[in-house]
Formats: C-alpha cells, structure tokens, sequence
C-alpha cells in the first residue's frame, strides 16, 4: 500500500485540509469491518483514492469530515459466507468525481463505471431472498421505484413515447 499526503493541520482546534494518493489498499485488511455488518467475506481486491480531504472542529461551518475525488476497486472478490460461493464479483470499479461529507451529510458521483460485474442473488418465486439474511445484514436496493435506472431494452430512452407502460420502463 501506498499513501501519500500533502497539506495542513492544526492541531488545536484539530483542522485538516488534505490532499491524498492511496494506491493498492489491500480491501482484505477490512474484513473485521465488513464482517461485522454482512455476510460476506472479501477474498480479493485492491483500492486506491486520490482527492481532497478535509477535517473540520464540531460546530465548523463546513462539514466534520468531507472527501472529494477519485475512487477505484480492482480485482473485488467475495464470497456468501453461508453458502460459501461467489457473491459480488467485478473486475473494476471506477467513482469519478465522488463527494463526500458528514455533518452535514452528502454524497454524490458524477460518473460510475463498473467492469465485469457479478453479483448473486436468490429470489423464491414469492419474490423473497430465498435464505433470510442474518440480523444486522445490510442490504443494498439496485433500481426500484425510488431509483428510476433504465434495465434493457424497454428503458424509456430506447422507446418511442407512448409506446410502453412506465412501470415496465424501470425496475
């Protein structure tokens, strides 16, 4: 891993206004976090982030803790730890233009681009996740009515208006 740091802190009260380069993080390192909140075990993959960081004292008029860059994961392995199979897999993740705050809270991304994408999901045919999550599992909603994605070739940009229902536009 590398990183890379340039700026200023004050120490009291703390402040900090950062620019950082992290090259091959190795996202294994982050397993007792992700263990905690999933039922996942990352088996590969490298991250590296270059941006600005900010830290503000509580009570600042900018955010506590603020991010603002680019971010990728390479080579992003994991498995199910209750079937012990391939669970989201992808050969690269690109954030552009990512922003990041808290307190207050933000988060937005100009671009996303993700490279061969796995993910594997059981669905009964009552529409279910097949085997329950554990409790505390987090769960994660791709598209649905409060993220209007298009998905194949009935999204509404590849239809002539009129010519679907909407709710079929968008899953």
């Amino acid at each position: 891993t590398s990183v890379k740091v340039n700026g200023t802190i004050v120490p009291d009260p703390f402040a900090a206004d950062l620019d950082v380069e992290v090259d091959a993080l190795d996202l294994r390192t982050l397993q007792p976090y992700v263990g905690k909140f999933t039922d996942m075990t990352v088996r590969r993959g490298t991250a590296g982030a270059a941006g600005k960081l900010t830290l503000a004292p509580p009570g600042d008029k900018t955010a506590d803790f603020a991010f603002a860059g680019d971010l990728r994961v390479t080579g992003f392995r994991s498995i199910d730890d209750l079937l012990k199979e391939d669970f989201i897999n992808f050969e690269r993740l690109d954030l552009r233009k990512l922003r990041f705050a808290m307190e207050p809270d933000l988060l937005s991304i100009d671009r996303v681009t993700l490279r061969k994408p796995y993910a594997r999901v059981s669905i009964s045919p009552e529409q279910v996740q097949k085997s329950p999550p554990a409790e505390g599992t987090l769960l994660i909603q791709i598209g649905g009515p409060g993220m209007l994605i298009g998905m194949g070739g009935g999204a509404a940009s590849s239809l002539a208006a009129g010519a679907n229902a909407a709710d079929l536009d968008f899953d």
